[in-house]
């Protein structure tokens, strides 16, 4: 959050929203009804979901019970008009652009890993196999 956030993000982080939600509507749409329909204390947040398969890799709403994060709020009867606030006035696009690469360097760092994994134990077979040892 920032004074003076809100608005719509700018550059890959608004093509991804627009591509994952339909709209930038339809991303903020989502995201109050997520943060309206959550069961007690909880949260909204936007997330990058970084499964193996590419077209897997897109943003989504989640959801999270009480206190996940920590940071508190106590609006209580006047969430929406909380997330409003929120989303009009106080969100930080810069930070969600930041966090944005910062997963998806993470994510490709995974996969990454998981390949070098997966090569590595294909030579450990193929020695095993060429080395008599299996039966």
């Amino acid at each position: 959050m920032k004074p003076g956030g809100g608005g719509k993000p700018s550059g890959e982080l608004l093509e991804l929203i627009n591509r994952d939600f339909g709209s930038f509507e339809g991303f903020v749409n989502e995201f109050k009804a997520a943060a309206a329909t959550q069961f007690g204390s909880g949260w909204a947040w936007l997330a990058l979901n970084p499964l193996p398969s590419d077209e897997d890799k897109k943003l989504v709403v989640v959801k999270s019970p009480n206190a996940v994060n920590p940071l508190v709020w106590d609006y209580s009867n006047r969430r929406p008009d909380y997330i409003s606030t929120f989303m009009e006035k106080l969100v930080s696009w810069d930070a969600v652009n930041s966090r944005l690469e910062a997963a998806k360097a993470r994510a490709a760092e995974r996969e990454e890993k998981r390949k070098r994994g997966r090569k590595q134990n294909m030579k450990t077979t193929k020695q095993t196999w060429t080395q008599g040892k299996c039966i």
